[in-house]
């Protein structure tokens, strides 16, 4: 059943000043582990998601969790540095190697 009358949303600063802090969190040349960076990541979220739980976010959200998905994958091919490292660590996330190569060896990037 669907709940009748008005749904608040996150006003566009908050998302702003979320993505703000969420841009301190994955700086690429914060030198912290990637265990600690996406420890204190999943804290941010889950804070900001508790405290606008009550308000219609699922679009809000969804773009958010790219966002999210584009930093921490930045931070990752800085981290790899090499070509041989982005190959190596690409195929040991299960990429076919010839694809591995293809895209550790290109000057675009997989972000």
């Amino acid at each position: 059943m669907r709940a009748k009358g008005y749904k608040s949303r996150p006003h566009q600063i908050a998302i702003d000043s979320f993505k703000h802090k969420l841009k301190r969190l994955t700086k690429r040349n914060w030198s912290v582990s990637m265990k600690a960076r996406v420890e204190k990541i999943n804290q941010l979220i889950r804070g900001w998601v508790n405290y606008f739980r009550v308000g219609k976010m699922k679009i809000k959200l969804r773009n958010i969790d790219a966002h999210v998905r584009f930093r921490l994958k930045m931070c990752f091919w800085k981290q790899w540095k090499t070509a041989k490292n982005r190959k190596r660590n690409l195929q040991k996330l299960g990429i076919h190697p010839t694809e591995a190569y293809k895209n550790s060896h290109t000057s675009k990037s997989l972000v």
